[in-house]
């Protein structure tokens, strides 16, 4: 041991060590890069390009498989490129990973026609344009703990008098407009509708469903708080793609996840969030 700590001068001598220690950290900080290597990650939100019914809010937009939406398509790949990603996630169930490994390949190899969905369209067209070996799959969405019951909101406000929040929470026409793409091309839409300002106003939408609730019962807050452990979960995947800190991930998701992945991003202090708009424009 240094020091014997019941010791009067010794402890003095601890004080003095300490003081000299934090001086240097304040005379010379390390800057953000020396004191952590952090891979890089684009989270890129989307409307779901063939809307298959089952969101909260169910966009529809316009049809991306037009020979000008594909022309649009192939521009914002060639954009994305600026973030050289290293790996590419999409909105694919983690246990269907060897099927998208199987349609990757078919795709990459065999130049099978690519689907209309975004998962395709941007994410199976960049990996390939990259030589990417892998897309990876990243989504969790299983059941949470308990009674399906106790989550549902929906059955549950119809049924206790809150019938009219329901109807304007269902309402696309009540947020932010993220479907309208008139007059824009595919990445100025996409670069509108991932701005923070519109991500965060359709994230409000979590907090008033938690309020379908009564004192007796609470499925909104339930389904809200399921919602979110969702996310940390997908986010978790993210993580486990890789742990190399020179990384570039790029994740391509439904847009009503892009604000609690990038918050999750930001607050674990686990990447360098980079930002669509910094990136394009």
């Amino acid at each position: 041991m240094f020091f014997n700590l019941n010791e009067t001068n010794n402890t003095a001598k601890i004080a003095t060590l300490l003081l000299f220690l934090s001086t240097l950290v304040t005379l010379f900080p390390l800057s953000a890069a020396e004191a952590v290597d952090r891979p890089q990650l684009l989270i890129v939100g989307t409307a779901h390009f063939q809307n298959p019914g089952q969101d909260l809010i169910n966009i529809q937009i316009d049809n991306v498989m037009t020979p000008t939406r594909q022309e649009e398509i192939e521009e914002f790949t060639d954009a994305l490129q600026k973030f050289s990603p290293t790996h590419i996630a999409v909105e694919f169930s983690e246990n269907a990973q060897a099927q998208v490994d199987e349609a990757y390949s078919n795709y990459v190899n065999e130049n099978t026609e690519l689907r209309g969905i975004e998962q395709h369209q941007l994410g199976y067209r960049l990996g390939k344009i990259l030589g990417h070996e892998k897309i990876f799959a990243i989504d969790w969405n299983g059941n949470p703990p308990g009674d399906s019951g106790d989550y549902d909101w929906v059955t549950f406000g119809q049924e206790n008098g809150f019938g009219s929040q329901i109807a304007n929470l269902s309402d696309p026409s009540n947020g932010p407009d993220v479907q309208d793409m008139t007059d824009q091309t595919i990445t100025e839409w996409l670069i509108r509708i991932n701005h923070p300002d519109i991500l965060g106003e359709l994230h409000k939408a979590y907090f008033d469903i938690a309020r379908i609730s009564t004192d007796e019962q609470q499925p909104g807050a339930n389904w809200v708080g399921s919602w979110y452990a969702r996310n940390l979960k997908i986010f978790n995947n993210v993580l486990g793609i890789t742990e190399d800190a020179d990384a570039r991930i790029l994740v391509i998701y439904g847009l009503g996840h892009a604000y609690l992945l990038n918050q999750f991003a930001n607050e674990s202090g686990y990447f360098e969030v980079v930002n669509l708009n910094d990136l394009v424009n």
